[in-house]
Formats: structure tokens, sequence, C-alpha cells
């Protein structure tokens, strides 16, 4: 039995992951696709548009046929422990032979020899990174181009999101010695920044511009910007949180006297050496109280929903708990675990009172929600 894993946001879902969950049954020969999808904050250091169970539904409809929570702590992380959570968290599943994902390129080639350079290399590398942000550009600026200019790998294999993703996702591979075999699929249509609404597979970003100017119910970083706000007034020490260097935290207290909203707070710290996409996930963690980790470790999933022909894969698991019923699961757990989940949990509910509030709804709360069951 072949099961490709797919790590993902679907935020929101369209066309494009539904071509992707197609492709990548067609390429693997798989019978069953497992997503490993960001609850409900996503990577770029955003609250997602929709809510994860909305992109579950959506996901189950357009092709999967499990769909699991990544953790927030790697879902509001930098690329390379995003990935690494994902790789992680379905190499513990125990029953997923394969990883697709999307990009630019569409060759895994270039993928495993650029991840088999940063694997073994990783010291002098790490040095000449180093050197390079010292001359004010980011780390992955910095990486894109000592990769290029001493190991003669093309600059555009990380410039692009989804190409950075792809080295990522086979590096994590390569330094979890995880049996996972990597394939990847040439995005069509949009671009990932591309703003426009085309025909025929548009762009997350220009879907969300959409929804906003349409007045589609969503949620954007500024709705949270109270809460923001409240949570580095009370943080004695910003460093604490996983992303936060002395710098950035320095630029945060210098900026919160005359602090707004969170966006403003956003374009206010960031550099070239400090991107937008960071500094909006470092307010996040300190919402969220994320703190740096010394392994990577996945003791638990959350399902969100399976179509009930995958339901014997979840006997299959023996390294991780999957997670089904919270109240019943919970008791399960040990302390540290339980906080670990407590995370999530936090994440989910003020993602839920800020839509119950904005929209006058009133949302089940984490506990009573139950998987999605698509027969």
């Amino acid at each position: 039995m072949r099961v490709t894993g797919i790590i993902c946001e679907f935020n929101p879902f369209h066309d494009g992951h539904k071509y992707l969950i197609e492709q990548a049954k067609e390429l693997t020969g798989s019978d069953y696709t497992v997503c490993l999808m960001s609850g409900d904050f996503v990577q770029r250091g955003e609250p997602a548009a929709l809510d994860k169970y909305t992109r579950t539904k959506q996901a189950l409809e357009g092709g999967a046929d499990l769909v699991l929570e990544l953790p927030v702590r790697y879902a509001l992380s930098s690329a390379g422990d995003f990935a690494a959570g994902g790789v992680c968290a379905l190499s513990a599943l125990g029953f997923v032979t394969d990883l697709c994902f999307g990009s630019e390129w569409g060759e895994i080639r270039l993928f495993e020899k650029t991840a088999q350079v940063l694997h073994q290399d990783q010291d002098a590398l790490a040095d000449a990174i180093r050197k390079k942000q010292k001359t004010g550009v980011s780390f992955a600026a910095a990486r894109e181009q000592v990769l290029s200019q001493q190991y003669d790998l093309s600059p555009s294999l990380l410039s692009q999101p989804n190409n950075t993703l792809g080295v990522e996702y086979c590096l994590a591979i390569l330094n979890q010695d995880s049996p996972l075999q990597p394939h990847t699929i040439k995005r069509q249509g949009a671009g990932y920044h591309e703003q426009t609404l085309s025909e025929n597979f548009p762009s997350a970003t220009a879907l969300r511009q959409n929804m906003a100017a349409e007045n589609v119910p969503h949620l954007t970083l500024d709705d949270f910007s109270d809460m923001i706000g409240a949570s580095l007034l009370k943080s004695r020490d910003l460093t604490r949180y996983k992303d936060i260097s002395p710098d950035l935290a320095g630029r945060i207290r210098r900026e919160l006297s005359t602090y707004h909203q969170a966006s403003d707070l956003v374009t206010q710290c960031q550099t070239r050496i400090f991107t937008e996409s960071r500094v909006r996930r470092c307010l996040l963690q300190c919402l969220l109280d994320l703190t740096p980790e010394i392994n990577v470790s996945i003791p638990y999933l959350r399902l969100l929903g399976m179509k009930k022909k995958a339901s014997h894969l979840l006997k299959q698991v023996t390294d991780c708990h999957i997670i089904t019923r919270l109240a019943a699961d919970e008791k399960l757990l040990t302390e540290d675990v339980l906080a670990l989940l407590r995370q999530d949990i936090l994440a989910s509910d003020l993602y839920r009172m800020i839509w119950n509030r904005k929209y006058g709804s009133m949302e089940r709360n984490e506990y009573q929600h139950s998987p999605l069951l698509q027969v």
C-alpha cells in the first residue's frame, strides 16, 4: 500500500490544490492521500482566511482522504521549522510512503541536490550565511546568495516560495533520516504572489484579496490587534519567543508607544533582515506563547476529517497519539504533551472568539467539534 502525504495550508482551498492532489495520486500510484494542514493560523504569519473545519471539508471534497492538523508551533514557524514539523508528523504516522509538494520548477532532482549540499556542509554553510547576513540581508536571501555563488546552484530555486519549501522538505527528510520518498508537481496557473484573479488556477493571494473586496467573511491579522498589543505589553522578554531576536525585540519595543494596529507595527518593524512574514509570525508567536523547541517531535496529531474508506489507516499509527475526541484523549496525555496540545486549542479558541465578535455568530468551541466524516 502506498500513501502520499501533502503538507499544506489550503488558505483557501482552490483548483490548484485539487490539481496537486490529483497529480500526486497519479505520480506516486498511491492508494490514499493524507493532507497535513495548518490549523487556524498559517506560516505567512496570519490567521487563516477560513477556519480549519471549513478548509478540511473543502479538502475532502477536493480529493483528500485524511486531513490532520499540523500543530501551531510548526504552522507559525520559519520555512525550515514548518517543513521539519511536517516531515516529522508524516513519518510518525508510520504508513505514509511518499511526500508530494507543488513547486515552480517541478523537477525533484534539483531539490534533492540542493538539500544534499545543505545537509552535508551545514557548519561551513552556517558560517558563510552568518557573514552574508552581516551585510544587511535576511537569512533566506543570504543562503540563496551563498548557494548560488559558492555551490553554483540556481538562485531561483531558493527565491520562489514553493521552491524554498520544497528544498526544506527534502532537507528535513535527510536530517531526520525519514523513509518518505519526495516528489514534486510543477505549479500551474498564477504565481504564488499573483494578485490578479485569473480564470484557471488563481493564486491563494488573489483569492484572499477577492474575499476582502467582495466582503466574504474572513479574518485578518488586524482583527487580533488588541490581543496582540496586550500580549506584547505583558511580555517582559520578547526574545523568549521562537523567532524574535534581540534586534527585532528592540524594534518592537520602540514602536509600542505609538501602537494602533498589528499591520502598522509590522510595517514599522520590517527591514531587509526582518521580512514582513517573519514579523507577523513573531507577533502571533507572542500572542500564543510559542517558544523555541530543543528537538522536533510529534507526540500527537489532531484528526480534522477523513473519508470512511481511509479510517483503517488510523489503526496503523504507532509513534504518535491520534486525537479524535478532545475531552477524552486529553486524559491520556502526559502533562508535557498536554501543554503542547493546549497551544493548538488556544489558537483555535482565539480565532473562534474573534470570528464570533466580528460576525455576531456563535461558532462551536474545540471540545464541541468532531472530525468530519465523508462517506
